[in-house]
């Protein structure tokens, strides 16, 4: 028998990364120092499952404020009033999450995730959105653990979902945003066939195996849904190349 998990506590076995980010806020640590700080939650909790002999072990579950926020950051849907801001990228992540006074921004607005008690940072697609593949954080992660000899398989919250839970800005919805999205999709399965150069010549290897969470269809799914998710995946899967794709839901069933 095999055995996986669909991800891990993040905060910390002594709640490290609450008192690390509240300390970040304060401005009584520098953004190096959070960084060691979530670098060390990681390790641990990778270790902590490989000595519990769990097989499949995610990467990338692990977030400083939330998941959907870094899927924003993943593949380019950052507002350009972040972006023109003059922040440093941790910055401007954390205005996302919570404003930045300086800079005279808002945070995202939060909506509840599921059925759960736990909000999310809502993604704002405006009309100007192109998606791409701009950020590193799983392919990072994923090498993170390999240098600890443990092989993990990233977890990315997928591209129906995404479209599912955000919110639109200006005239188009979300089959507008599909071609791109699914090109930014596809440009993650590639980075996972070739990341990032050959093993043992500084990279790690292609990664083998990655997971989208897909909790979007556990909802009421009507005929077009049906047929967005699998436009979607029709596109994105024919990228896939070697890559062992799973997808995961959470918080009901797939009757639809």
């Amino acid at each position: 028998m095999k055995t996986a998990i669909a991800g891990y506590p993040r905060i910390g076995a002594r709640r490290e990364l609450k008192f690390r980010t509240e300390a970040f806020f304060r401005g009584e640590i520098d953004e190096r120092s959070l960084g060691e700080a979530a670098r060390s939650i990681r390790l641990e909790n990778w270790k902590t499952l490989k000595e519990l002999g769990v097989d499949s072990i995610p990467s990338n579950d692990f977030s400083l404020y939330d998941g959907m926020l870094d899927t924003t950051c993943l593949i380019g849907a950052v507002p350009e009033r972040y972006r023109d801001a003059g922040l440093s990228p941790l910055g401007r992540y954390f205005a996302m999450a919570r404003g930045n006074a300086a800079a005279d921004l808002k945070a995202l607005p939060m909506r509840k995730w599921f059925n759960t008690n736990y909000h999310y940072l809502v993604p704002e697609l405006g009309d100007d959105t192109v998606f791409s593949l701009e950020g590193d954080k799983p392919f990072a992660e994923y090498g993170e653990a390999l240098a600890a000899g443990i092989r993990t398989r990233p977890f990315i919250i997928g591209p129906f979902t995404f479209l599912a839970l955000a919110s639109y800005t200006g005239t188009k919805r979300r089959q507008d945003f599909v071609p791109g999205i699914i090109a930014a999709y596809r440009a993650i399965l590639d980075r996972c066939a070739r990341d990032s150069g050959p093993e043992g010549r500084g990279g790690h290897g292609p990664i083998g195996e990655i997971e989208f969470g897909e909790n979007a269809l556990v909802t009421d799914l009507t005929a077009e849904d049906i047929e967005l998710f699998s436009e979607l995946y029709r596109g994105v899967l024919s990228a896939k190349g070697d890559v062992s794709v799973r997808l995961h839901t959470s918080f009901g069933d797939l009757r639809d």
